[in-house]
C-alpha cells in the first residue's frame, strides 16, 4: 500500500463517525434523488393514461387548466355549467363520434 493510501485510511479510520454520515448522507441523498425522480415518471405517465382517450373537451369560458382537471380527474372546482342545449349541437357536427356530458 501507498504512504499516502494508509495515511488517509488512518485518518479516516480517527474520524469514522464523521466519515459515517458523509457517507449516510450521500446514500440517503441519492435515495431521495431516484425516489423522486421515479415518481415524476409513474405520475408523468399516469396522467397520460387517463387522457388518453379523449380528444377534445369543450367547456364554458374560463381556464381550460380548470377544465381538463375537474372533467377528467374531479380534481379543483367546477366552471360554470353550459346549457343542455349545446349538447345535441355538439353531437350533430361530423366530426364528432362520440359525446359525453359531465
Amino acid at each position: 500500500m501507498s504512504v499516502w493510501f494508509k495515511l488517509a485510511l488512518l485518518s479516516a479510520w480517527s474520524r469514522r463517525l464523521a466519515v459515517g454520515l458523509v457517507v449516510a448522507s450521500l446514500g440517503l441523498a441519492c435515495a431521495l434523488v431516484l425516489t423522486v425522480q421515479q415518481l415524476r415518471t409513474d405520475s408523468r405517465q399516469s396522467f397520460s393514461q387517463a387522457v388518453s382517450g379523449v380528444d377534445l373537451i369543450v367547456g364554458p369560458r374560463g381556464s381550460a387548466t380548470e377544465i381538463l382537471l375537474y372533467s377528467v380527474f374531479q380534481l379543483g372546482r367546477p366552471t360554470a355549467n353550459m346549457s343542455a342545449k349545446v349538447l345535441p349541437e355538439l353531437r350533430a357536427l361530423p366530426l364528432v363520434r362520440w359525446a359525453v356530458p359531465i
